[in-house]
């Protein structure tokens, strides 16, 4: 947040109040996800602030948006989904069965737990691609408003370029001190398949 001038002080505050101990699984999540959305809605109303003003926007939407901005958002979070999901699959983990986002039917709940670190690379992306696009880059469906098909495409392709060649601080299997983040996102479903197999073992040896 420091790089993009954003301040971290009371999300820092609120992550040292969390408290992962309780009698039930539900309650935990509770709990965590209660944390998770004051987090986002102070992260984003400091986001939001580092827009031009015809992709300004006062609040985070996840489905119905009709903004530009969570547009992109949503878009830019859909790339990583699709790799995140290609990776817990190739793992051989169910992508159904999650930990912090509830179980239930046609919802990869694993995938958006693992989906979570990386919201932070599209993020940031779109925070440096935005100076490519105007007003004209986008088309109205209804109240909504979407990039064009030709900017979708440009956006798509430079995202995956990133995904794809940016290196990011990663310890790989204990000898890397930086990865890609293709790389990286492959390698965590892997650890936790890893982890899983070697504790149930454990329970069952």
């Amino acid at each position: 947040m420091e790089k993009y001038n954003l301040d971290p002080s009371r999300l820092e505050e609120w992550m040292r109040q969390i408290d992962f101990e309780g009698e039930r699984v539900d309650e935990i999540r509770a709990d965590i996800q209660g944390l998770e959305g004051r987090c986002t809605q102070e992260f984003f109303k400091q986001y939001f602030a580092q827009f031009p003003d015809f992709l300004i926007t006062k609040n985070r939407y996840k489905r119905g948006e009709k903004d530009p901005l969570n547009n992109l958002l949503n878009l830019g979070y859909e790339v990583l989904r699709r790799r995140v999901h290609i990776a817990v699959v190739s793992a051989h983990l169910d992508p159904y069965l999650g930990y912090l986002h509830s179980t239930r039917m046609y919802h990869p709940a694993l995938v958006y737990d693992m989906l979570e670190p990386w919201r932070v690379i599209a993020e940031e992306f779109i925070l440096n691609y935005h100076t490519k696009l105007s007003e004209d880059s986008f088309i109205k469906h209804g109240e909504r408003s979407f990039l064009k098909r030709d900017e979708q495409i440009k956006f798509i392709l430079a995202f995956d370029r990133i995904i794809d060649t940016k290196r990011i601080p990663y310890n790989r299997r204990g000898n890397s001190k930086t990865t890609k983040i293709r790389t990286a996102i492959k390698e965590e479903p892997r650890k936790l398949a890893q982890y899983l197999r070697r504790n149930i073992f454990q329970i069952y040896k």
